[in-house]
């Protein structure tokens, strides 16, 4: 092997030194070079000056030399990861922040609907020609109608997809308020409050999991907690709403059909839904979901679009390249029942 005697200045950090740019030379790697220098290191040249090898590095570049052997960013060091690895090397930023907005009106525009009707019988009380029982019925009605459509809106949405159902029951939710708040008989209202209760039964539970899923371990407790924030802004926001158009008087009225300000207070709360089914359609599916039905490959691009989205780099440079799916499915296939909950009791 040739040796050479090594500059001062290259071993002072300021000289070319064998670990240059040059492409002629063997491919090096952290083995090689820690075994070169191991070698050769202490050897003495004929004029008593250190000698190394000509495709030595000091060992203080060992690390550098690491880092920029070809392909060991680009292709990332992950070859397969596992889906809460996966999730947790697309990073934290801008992506999951607007994720947060879109969940966290979501909740805010179920909390809305829920209590609204409490500000509105008063009101309505004579519209409606409600008597208490009447009353106590439409105060309830909400409420059976959720717990209908908990469970089949979970169900569907374990078939379908997070995203399509939550965009389907936004838009259901909207679309009951506002008929219910055209509704000239008590019967009527009653049948679009309990279809509001069913689709609220369902946005939920599936708003939740669609929001964890795309949390890394570590932040998850933290932003779940920052979304149920949110519900308490629905109830600020239909307080101060109801307290601005119910006593103002406005409306429509004539002998056949009455549109008076409770019924605008109503159409004025299905805004939020409106605008929540639109935000959900640029978010995509929960990567979690798709997983659990074999679509590794849709699961990765999303992946590469997050990672994208919150640092700013291409979605290739993504250091993932396969998603292992078998840890994610074989937890869906044993899901936990009714039955789990009552043993653990």
């Amino acid at each position: 092997m040739d040796y050479r005697p090594v500059p001062q200045r290259e071993r002072d950090g300021e000289g070319g030194g064998g670990g240059g740019d040059g492409g002629d030379g063997p491919e090096l790697t952290e083995h090689s070079l820690l075994r070169q220098y191991d070698g050769h290191v202490n050897h003495k040249g004929s004029n008593g000056r250190q000698c190394r090898p000509s495709t030595e590095i000091e060992l203080g570049d060992v690390k550098n030399a690491k880092s920029a052997l070809p392909g060991e960013v680009e292709k990332g060091n992950f070859e397969k990861a596992d889906f809460e690895k996966a999730i947790e090397l697309t990073g934290y930023g801008r992506f999951h922040y607007f994720l947060l907005m879109v969940c966290g009106f979501v909740s805010t525009s179920e909390e809305m609907d829920v209590i609204s009707m409490s500000f509105i019988l008063p009101s309505a009380q004579c519209d409606l020609h409600l008597s208490t029982h009447t009353k106590g019925w439409l105060n309830s009605i909400i409420f059976i109608g959720m717990m209908a459509g908990a469970y089949a809106w979970g169900s569907v949405a374990d078939s379908l997809g997070r995203k399509k159902v939550l965009i389907v029951i936004s838009f259901m939710n909207a679309v009951c308020i506002v008929a219910s708040s055209f509704s000239q008989s008590y019967e009527l209202f009653m049948l679009f409050r309990f279809l509001n209760g069913a689709a609220l039964g369902g946005s939920g539970p599936v708003i939740w999991s669609y929001f964890a899923e795309f949390q890394p371990k570590q932040k998850r407790g933290s932003m779940l907690s920052f979304m149920a924030a949110f519900w308490t802004l629905g109830n600020l926001f239909v307080a101060s709403l109801a307290w601005l158009i119910i006593p103002s008087g406005i409306g429509y009225h004539s002998p056949t059909f009455l549109y008076n300000s409770w019924r605008i207070f109503l159409l004025l709360c299905s805004v939020p839904s409106f605008l929540v089914a639109g935000l959900l359609c640029f978010l995509p599916e929960s990567p979690k979901f798709l997983l659990t039905q074999g679509h590794s490959d849709q699961a990765m691009e999303i992946f590469q679009h997050i990672y994208a989205t919150n640092t700013g780099n291409r979605p290739e440079d993504y250091p993932v390249s396969e998603v292992s799916s078998s840890q994610v499915r074989a937890h869906a296939q044993n899901p936990v029942t009714l039955l789990h909950v009552i043993e653990g009791l």
